[in-house]
């Protein structure tokens, strides 16, 4: 057994007297969904509920089949799937990703961004809309598209080739979410490029046009807590550009470490990785604006078919998620707890007073929550 007392020994000091409000872990949320239409299993419904996170969110993807013609939805795979999100005792920040072909003249393609039916598009939103936000309760953030940046690579059968394309979709959608539930918090544009034109040129249209976003959002994967920064910084002052005497909260709707050049399922159980993400999460605690949204809390696999109704290319979700795979989740596919979940519970169990960055010693830095 190795003799630890030998080991070098490096002194630590701690100041607790400068403190920066609250200790606010409930700023770091969940996120999953867009894999399949599964709902979370009781074991990671109960695991997740010990962590009694604020938000989760979601993707409603078109897997879920709502639209079954002109003013015909069905809501039967979609309903035990939000229901179970809502069981963890969160909220829920719902990303709106469906596209039936039906409505966007019958075509497979991404890049088919603005309906062809608008009027029938507008009654479908209002419809989710009102089952989720109205009279389940369930929602209380819409999210308009998910990393159309990318398109289909990035999980969503919407490819924004010039950014006020994507502006104009998300005018169509949001007056479709208020029409149904005025009080919704709506936002976007959930980029995989946090420095995306697709955010500045959200903004200045929504200038225009007078109606600020509740929120807006963007995605980042990294192990640099400075790289995270970075964009909480460049998106600030974009708000502030457009939008200086308002209040908008920013989200960071999909968060996790980077990504590696191999995946390999034992991986997925190192204690670094939960070390790397949260390095980030408590240098990011210092931004009270700005919520994360950990991606994803169950690690699944695509259904075969299950994208081929509206995805050109329906291979690359399976790639991703059956032969890669990526396993980045909070739980394993059979719902066993990985590092992940316990770092989020140590998040959940801290109270008292942030402080900054109080101690450093070489390469080891620590912050504590006073109090």
């Amino acid at each position: 057994m190795k003799d630890y007392s030998l080991c070098k020994k490096v002194k630590i000091t701690v100041d607790l007297s400068d403190e920066k409000g609250d200790f606010r872990g409930y700023m770091h949320a969940l996120g999953h969904g867009g894999i399949n239409a599964y709902p979370l299993p009781p074991r990671v419904v109960n695991g997740l509920k010990k962590l009694k996170p604020r938000y989760i969110r979601t993707f409603i993807q078109e897997y879920f089949r709502i639209y079954r013609g002109e003013g015909r939805y069905d809501f039967s795979l979609l309903d035990p799937y939000m229901r179970s999100l809502a069981e963890t005792g969160a909220k829920i920040v719902a990303c709106i990703c469906f596209k039936p072909p039906e409505l966007f003249g019958g075509a497979i393609d991404q890049r088919k961004v603005i309906p062809d039916d608008v009027a029938g598009w507008q009654a479908l939103v209002e419809a989710v809309v009102r089952q989720y936000s109205v009279e389940s309760e369930l929602v209380t953030h819409w999210e308009i598209g998910n990393e159309t940046d990318i398109g289909e690579n990035g999980g969503c059968p919407y490819l924004t080739e010039n950014a006020g394309e994507y502006s104009r979709f998300y005018e169509i959608t949001a007056n479709a979410v208020l029409k149904a539930f005025p009080a919704a918090k709506i936002g976007g544009p959930a980029v995989a490029d946090g420095k995306s034109p697709v955010a500045e040129e959200l903004l200045a249209f929504c200038k225009r046009i007078g109606r600020a976003p509740d929120f807006i959002s963007w995605h980042k994967y990294s192990d640099i807590p400075e790289e995270h920064l970075e964009l909480i910084d460049y998106n600030r002052k974009l708000l502030q550009k457009y939008f200086l005497e308002k209040r908008i909260e920013m989200f960071v709707t999909e968060m996790n470490k980077g990504y590696e050049k191999e995946s390999v399922e034992e991986a997925a159980y190192d204690p670094a990785r939960a070390a790397c993400l949260g390095a980030s999460l408590i240098e990011m605690l210092r931004e009270k604006d700005v919520y994360t949204f950990f991606y994803h809390v169950w690690d699944q696999f695509v259904v075969n078919g299950q994208f081929d109704s509206f995805y050109g290319d329906p291979y690359v979700m399976q790639r991703y998620w059956n032969e890669v795979p990526i396993r980045f989740g909070m739980f394993g596919v059979c719902g066993e707890a990985r590092p992940f979940y316990f770092l989020y519970a140590f998040l959940a169990a801290m109270r008292g007073k942030n402080t900054p960055r109080c101690a450093r010693a070489s390469s080891i830095i620590i912050s504590i929550p006073a109090g």
